[in-house]
């Protein structure tokens, strides 16, 4: 069942491939950038990770790299997601800077506003 109404893609063919890493050509940025909120997105990371064998560092195998599927939709439907999912990821980080800075403008608010020196012991 793929959740951007468009037929799975199965990454497959040649690969420059060693133990550590497997590294897979997308053919633009748009399609590097679908991939990277993809991978970011629990279900996928679900998905991968019961594919993948290994405790202490989880890896893929070259055969299982190349019969996963991956929801692949059409050039035009790609490009307005990413477009979208960018959009989105930069508002949260903007957010995430206001919210460090009114921390520290409130914490300096505090700090402020209950300024004093104890007077000696009674």
């Amino acid at each position: 069942n793929c959740p951007m109404d468009a037929a799975p893609y199965v990454i497959g063919g040649p690969g420059n491939i060693n133990r550590d890493v497997a590294r897979v050509r997308l053919s633009d940025s748009t399609a590097a950038r679908l991939v990277l909120h993809l991978w970011k997105s629990a279900r996928f990371e679900r998905y991968w990770r019961a594919l993948s064998v290994g405790t202490t560092r989880p890896e893929l195998s070259i055969g299982r790299l190349r019969v996963m599927l991956v929801p692949w939709p059409a050039t035009n439907v790609r490009s307005a997601l990413v477009e979208r999912l960018d959009a989105i990821q930069s508002a949260f980080q903007a957010l995430e800077g206001r919210e460090n800075t009114a921390v520290q403008v409130l914490a300096t608010l505090i700090e402020t506003a209950f300024r004093w020196e104890p007077g000696p012991a009674r």
